[in-house]
């Protein structure tokens, strides 16, 4: 998943302990729903005392949504890279930028990859995202939340292209 793939690279970046659990989308374990998200949906975060994943502690904090996370982790880890620190401007900008990649490129990708429409759609989206980024470097001069969140997307629409799909 694109989504579980951002917050791997939050945790990744922000040098988190963290333990994986993989979970089967067309099989969700009951647990998975009644404990942690019974939106069904992944990457979910339990947030808490160190437990099994199928038992989580009752002091945990559950949290869906890879945004969220990533969001979660720059308040938990200020000084980690998501967003720049002390700089209510720059976190302002990066989550523009987040906020508007999501609704103009995560949409054409979904249009093109997974209902079959034209991939035109994934370049036009792309070509609106670039146009508001710097013309070299990060988008905030430094890897955070941005390209956190876009990278993934942008691997797979890569692969899924060299492959013929869409």
């Amino acid at each position: 998943s694109q989504y579980a793939h951002r917050v791997h690279l939050a945790l990744d970046e922000v040098k988190a302990e963290y333990v994986t659990h993989n979970i089967d989308l067309q099989a969700k374990p009951a647990w998975f729903l009644e404990k942690i998200n019974p939106e069904g949906t992944i990457p979910a975060l339990s947030y808490g005392p160190k437990c099994a994943p199928d038992d989580p502690s009752p002091e945990a904090a559950a949290i869906p949504e890879s945004l969220v996370i990533l969001e979660f982790l720059a308040d938990l880890f200020p000084n980690g890279g998501i967003l720049p620190p002390n700089d209510p401007v720059a976190r302002a900008r990066a989550r523009l930028l987040v906020a508007h990649f999501e609704s103009v490129f995560t949409v054409a990708f979904k249009s093109a990859f997974y209902e079959g429409k034209s991939p035109q759609l994934v370049l036009d989206a792309l070509l609106e995202f670039q146009a508001r980024l710097p013309k070299d470097g990060f988008a905030l001069g430094a890897w955070g939340m941005v390209e956190m969140s876009a990278a993934p997307f942008l691997v797979r629409t890569w692969m899924l292209l060299e492959h013929d799909f869409g």
